[in-house]
């Protein structure tokens, strides 16, 4: 046997490679390090003849092999195999065989990689294939037993940590599903209190969107935005405890009337006092919305910067939106003169940084008052936006090709895109299968408003497709759910595979479907 392995000098550092692996790779780690790490310590070995570039394949939900990680293997771009089948390709027998094979490439050429010399070691938990590491050798070169026995080895162990980050990610969806429950129930609490009121639910979505907006603009950490998100929609819960007979008063309230009225902050923070930091936050803003920064607010008269930084972003996004909303007491004001009277409050009513960041983030802002508008879109409507900052080589670029001649549904399509290229970013940069979860939350929640959107802007005007057009949204809706459903039991590959469903989908539904929309901009009226 010792003839099938490197000699006794060279042995102990190859094999030393893979202890190395086993004891200093720790989380957080992701495929794409875990890939680069193996690719360095291999091309440090002078026995061991392969290139510096390879690619890690998981077997996905549909038996596909998905491309998860690869280094100077591809362009990079989310891709998957067709078959694992023995007969079709050599990363295919490997799956069948589950053993080292020497072999040039002949599947599809989906990696630029077609006639390739390869190298391929399967990914073994158990009895389970997880899929197969390909490895690029020299041209001519012919691999020896040594190498296989070698390679082999390492699979056990390169197996080994993919089912350690396997589980790992399997905990950290687990314990997501958990909070968003909690969320869940919270965001119904926050809706619900609305409906008491003359306000309606898109209300606390845009006023959460707004904030997050500002929180961006002012660099505020991503782990309290997405607090912030959350527990937003929730800074009026209090208007519960409220009577009807003030909360549902079509004219000005009463000195009396409106000292109960401002009872709702310290409702709002009974109810939602809880030890975890959602609901620290959820707390501190109801209790903090209405607080001025000239001290002149309520309940306490909190001053400046004593006021916590989450109620000063709250108060003006809550301000912005109640301006510009229509309310049966009051028409909606013009962005114009909401702008004004918040430049004016600040240093008064509002922080001046906050007021700041927000007029920074006004171009993003205005398209979320498009987006989750009470109104039905109106097919005739033009908009005049200010213009987003360029985004950097976005997945799926928008192209004015795009569009269907309706403003608002095109903006909803942009905001799509936008999140499909979150969800790019999340899965390539290697952002973990949380922040994964996150995008495919907030992908299906707003699909579903959006779709809602469109389906009452078509039943207004009678449009003739209504039925298919819908059949088509449910469709898509049952993909994400399933997609979400389904994250748990195969956290490395699915968020690619949802890419390549989404990039497909939406492209083709827009061009086809949604392109017929055009011809409601031509109808003089809805029916009623």
């Amino acid at each position: 046997m010792e003839k099938n392995v490197p000699d006794k000098l060279s042995r102990p550092k190859g094999w030393d490679i893979i202890s190395e692996l086993l004891r200093d790779v720790r989380p957080p780690l992701s495929l794409q390090k875990l890939l680069e790490t193996v690719l360095d310590k291999l091309h440090s070995l002078p026995w061991l003849k392969t290139e510096n570039r390879g690619a890690i394949l998981l077997i996905g939900s549909n038996e596909k092999l998905i491309l998860v990680a690869s280094h100077n293997y591809s362009d990079g771009r989310t891709a998957y195999c067709e078959q694992v089948d023995r007969d079709r390709c050599g990363c295919g027998e490997v799956v069948c065989t589950r053993k080292v094979a020497f072999m040039p490439c002949e599947g599809e050429d989906r990696f630029g990689t077609q006639g390739k010399n390869h190298v391929i070691t399967p990914l073994l938990d158990g009895d389970k294939i997880l899929g197969v590491m390909p490895l690029f050798v020299p041209d001519g070169h012919e691999t020896t037993e040594a190498e296989i026995v070698f390679l082999q080895d390492l699979s056990y162990a390169l197996s080994s940590i993919i089912s350690r980050l396997l589980m790992e990610e399997i905990v950290q969806v687990k314990q997501l599903e958990l909070e968003e429950t909690k969320a869940e129930a919270l965001q119904k609490l926050g809706v619900a209190s609305e409906y008491r009121d003359s306000e309606t639910g898109m209300h606390v979505m845009r006023m959460a969107y707004y904030a997050n907006s500002i929180a961006k603009e002012m660099g505020i950490p991503d782990e309290d935005r997405e607090h912030l998100l959350v527990a937003a929609p929730m800074h009026d819960v209090g208007k519960i405890g409220i009577p009807d007979s003030i909360m549902l008063k079509p004219g000005r309230l009463t000195e009396k009337e409106y000292t109960i009225m401002k009872d709702h902050c310290q409702i709002g923070a009974r109810i939602l006092n809880g030890n975890d930091n959602l609901m620290k936050t959820a707390h501190v803003i109801a209790m903090s919305h209405h607080e001025k920064w000239d001290g002149s607010g309520y309940p306490n008269g909190t001053k400046g910067e004593d006021i916590p930084i989450l109620g000063r972003i709250c108060a003006v996004a809550d301000v912005f939106d109640a301006l510009t909303s229509k309310r049966p007491y009051k028409e909606a004001w013009s962005v114009e003169k909401s702008l004004k009277l918040i430049e004016d409050d600040a240093g008064k009513a509002f922080d001046p940084m906050v007021v700041n960041a927000f007029k920074e983030a006004l171009p993003s802002i205005l398209r979320i008052k498009e987006i989750y508008r009470d109104d039905i879109i109106d097919p005739h409507e033009k908009l005049e936006l200010p213009p987003l900052p360029e985004p950097g080589n976005p997945w799926i670029p928008w192209d004015d090709a795009l569009s269907i001649g309706i403003d608002v549904v095109d903006e909803h399509h942009r905001y799509l895109f936008k999140l499909i290229n979150d969800l790019y970013t999340a899965v390539t940069d290697n952002h973990g299968c949380r922040a994964v979860a996150q995008t495919l939350q907030a992908l299906e929640q707003y699909t579903l408003i959006h779709f809602r959107e469109e389906e009452r802007m078509m039943s207004l005007y009678n449009y003739t497709r209504l039925n298919e057009h819908t059949s088509q949204h449910n469709k898509f809706c049952d993909n994400i759910a399933k997609a979400r459903s389904e994250l748990i039991r195969n956290p490395l590959t699915l968020g690619r595979e949802t890419l390549l469903f989404l990039r497909s989908w939406l492209t083709n539904h827009i061009m086809k479907e949604d392109a017929l929309l055009h011809q409601l901009s031509t109808t003089n009226s809805p029916s009623h």
